[in-house]
């Protein structure tokens, strides 16, 4: 959906009507941020944010900087300031289904945030800082392992979320490219001390 936002705010017609441009930034900035994280989206958002025509709707300038900025949000705050702003977009009426993706979106950014700047964290403070209880702080950190998005390690019986010991794929092959690359300097610098002592000692 922010694709297609995306491509209608780039039509020339738009771009050169300020109202018609001004909605399709709106429409783009909302829809960016409520797609589910990859690189795909990390990039439109940083593209979006950087957008010097996004002041002349500040309200949206606010909601993309909120979640291209690595800081914590807190939800009752996002949701107490753009009830009204958002109130006219589809899906955004008084307990309108869309809040609760823009929440889980907040509540996935600050995951995030927390995996960022935490080794470990208790889960009752975890839980604190995203606004939720522990059971749902635990559910929407096990997502976000299985999506991919983090790594992290939940040790129920202590109540303690450890973000340590993940490596990614790239990360695993540099390490066997690296090991390989010193198993066949070795084999080499081995190779060559054999032909040497056979030289020196006229070893057949």
């Amino acid at each position: 959906m922010a694709r297609s936002f995306q491509s209608i705010y780039h039509t020339p017609c738009v771009r050169d009507d300020d109202a018609d441009r001004a909605a399709a930034l709106q429409q783009l900035a909302l829809h960016v941020v409520l797609a589910p994280h990859d690189n795909e989206q990390a990039d439109m958002l940083a593209r979006v944010a950087a957008d010097e025509a996004l002041d002349d709707v500040p309200a949206y300038r606010a909601l993309v900087r909120f979640f291209a900025t690595p800081e914590l949000m807190r939800w009752p705050r996002v949701h107490e300031l753009y009830a009204s702003e958002l109130a006219a977009h589809d899906g955004f009426a008084a307990d309108g289904p869309r809040w609760a993706v823009l929440q889980q979106r907040v509540v996935e950014h600050n995951v995030r945030v927390v995996a960022k700047y935490y080794s470990r964290i208790e889960l009752a403070r975890l839980a604190a800082l995203l606004d939720l209880d522990e059971s749902r702080a635990e559910q929407y950190v096990a997502d976000l392992v299985v999506g991919g998005s983090i790594f992290a390690r939940i040790d129920r019986p202590a109540g303690i979320v450890s973000f340590v010991g993940g490596r990614s794929h790239n990360d695993v092959l540099n390490q066997w490219s690296g090991s390989i690359a010193e198993l066949l300097a070795t084999l080499e610098t081995t190779c060559h001390l054999v032909a040497k002592e056979r030289m020196q000692f006229g070893v057949a």
